[in-house]
């Protein structure tokens, strides 16, 4: 089921975020996890949301900690196109820490290190999630990501394409 939950979301290994990119946990199945949000200024009513996964032994703060300029173009194309950013973060396999930096997608490969978290559940809550409390576009509803996160997309692909209306996987 889905609950929004009060639990710790700040930490010394957070950084400062660009304006406007907010920390979030969602209890899904009584588990903790957690995503990141940037809504821009000036929203379309319904928007659209673009959903960027990180890559195996990253994370969603990695993503926009300042050593990743690609990534941090994405809070300027957000502001830009009027649509919402949300960068959920996936498991560390070893720990199954749902909060970390060093994290990692069950994309369904059998290799060593591969995460078992219930990531195609975690996505779909969190899409409905976001839903409740934004005006989203269920027809706009955009994924990408890159290396695991992108084997990630072709999970989510084939077991929900109806939820996305396209993807872009970097490998």
């Amino acid at each position: 089921g889905v609950q929004t939950c009060a639990l710790p979301i700040s930490s010394p290994k957070t950084p400062p975020f660009p304006r406007g990119l907010k920390e979030h946990p969602l209890l899904v199945d009584r588990q903790p996890r957690y995503f990141l949000q940037y809504n821009p200024p000036h929203l379309d009513s319904p928007s659209p949301l673009v959903l960027l996964l990180h890559a195996g032994g990253q994370s969603m703060r990695k993503n926009f900690d300042g050593n990743s300029p690609a990534t941090l173009r994405w809070i300027r194309l957000a502001t830009q196109h009027h649509f919402i950013l949300v960068a959920p973060n996936g498991v560390n396999p070893t720990t199954g820490d749902p909060y970390g930096d060093v994290q990692k997608w069950d994309d369904l490969r059998i290799e060593p290190g591969q995460s078992k978290a219930d990531d195609v559940d975690f996505i779909l809550t969190l899409l409905d999630d976001l839903s409740q409390h934004n005006s989203i576009d269920r027809h706009r509803i955009y994924v990408t990501g890159a290396s695991n996160g992108g084997m990630m997309i072709y999970r989510l692909l084939v077991q929900h394409p109806e939820r996305f209306a396209s993807a872009a996987a970097f490998i």
